[in-house]
C-alpha cells in the first residue's frame, strides 16, 4: 500500500456547477494511479468552510472513533435509524438533517472498486445528472 500525505486547501468559488465534484473525480483518477489505496480528510464546519456536508455528500465515511461515537448520538438523540454517514446521505431528508446537525469530522475514502465510498460516489454523480463513475 502506497501512502501520500497531502495537506490541500481547495476554494471554488463558482459553487453549485460541479467544478468541485469533477477536480475530486479526477483528484481519484489519478491517485488508483499512483496506487494509493484511499484518502484521508478533515471535514470542516464553519462559516468559511462546508466540508463536513460536501465530503459526507462525495461519499466519505467517518474515520474517527470519537467522530462516529458523536454521530450515533446525534442520531441517537433525534431518534433516526442510520448507522453510518453513508446511509445518511442516501436521502434528501437525512441530508437535510446533516447540513442543519452536522458536525466537523475525520473522515476517510476507500479506493477499492467496490468500496462503499465509490458505490456512494456513483450514486452522488447519477443523481446530480453527472454522467460518470468510477
Amino acid at each position: 500500500m502506497t501512502s501520500l500525505l497531502a495537506i490541500q486547501l481547495l476554494k471554488v468559488f463558482a459553487t453549485g456547477k460541479g467544478i468541485g465534484t469533477v477536480i475530486f473525480t479526477n483528484e481519484l483518477i489519478q491517485s488508483k494511479k499512483f496506487g494509493i489505496s484511499r484518502l484521508k480528510v478533515s471535514a470542516a464546519k464553519s462559516e468559511e468552510f462546508s466540508g463536513y456536508y460536501t465530503w459526507a455528500r462525495l461519499g466519505y465515511s467517518i474515520d474517527s472513533p470519537d467522530d462516529q461515537e458523536q454521530f450515533d448520538e446525534l442520531i441517537s438523540r433525534h431518534e433516526r435509524t442510520e448507522q453510518s454517514m453513508i446511509q445518511l446521505m442516501q436521502t434528501e431528508d437525512g441530508r437535510n438533517f446533516w447540513r442543519e446537525n452536522g458536525f466537523w469530522w475525520q473522515g476517510i475514502f476507500n479506493l477499492s472498486p467496490e468500496s462503499e465510498n465509490i458505490i456512494a460516489l456513483n450514486n452522488y454523480l447519477t443523481q446530480a445528472g453527472i454522467n460518470f463513475s468510477l
